[in-house]
């Protein structure tokens, strides 16, 4: 089903234009297309798209690479410097991921996170209301950089 502009508009909010062009991409076949700032600031992004469930799995999936890293170093399975190399190039081919997956769960969740809206109720101006505020973007990002910059401040103040 083709959702209506109006609805998109009042989803994605500032940035409607954008992802407008890229929705009707989406809805043509081509599924994917490259978002720098899902690449450059990954799951950053994720969290300011609103995007909870791929957010925790890129954490979870960071998670995982280092705790592995961490063993392997352990052992010494591998060189150090082999080491710090795969991980920077798994890295790299992570946020390369991130970078073209992004916006495809971008559209899909909105679109499906819309459709639950229309089907939910028939008051045109409750639906761009509701849409409006499920959409755009979440503030999280920057309480996360502030509550890291003052984690990492204190640390180096030896305060905690």
């Amino acid at each position: 089903m083709i959702i209506d502009d109006k609805y998109l508009i009042a989803y994605f909010g500032k940035q409607s234009e954008y992802y407008l062009e890229k929705y009707k991409s989406y809805k043509s076949g081509d599924k994917f297309s490259f978002s720098a700032w899902a690449f450059l600031v990954g799951v950053l992004w994720f969290l300011y798209r609103k995007l909870w469930f791929e957010a925790l799995v890129i954490i979870l999936i960071y998670f995982i690479i280092e705790r592995t890293g961490n063993a392997i170093f352990e052992i010494q399975l591998f060189k150090s410097d082999n080491l710090i190399l795969a991980y920077l190039l798994i890295r790299f081919l992570l946020t390369m991921t991130f970078g073209f997956v992004g916006n495809y769960f971008y559209l899909k969740n909105a679109e499906k996170r819309i459709n639950k809206v229309l089907l939910r109720t028939s008051n045109e101006d409750e639906r761009i209301r509701t849409l409006t505020k499920k959409g755009g973007v979440s503030s999280a990002p920057y309480i996360l950089i502030v509550v890291e910059v003052c984690v990492l401040i204190l640390l180096n103040a030896k305060v905690i």
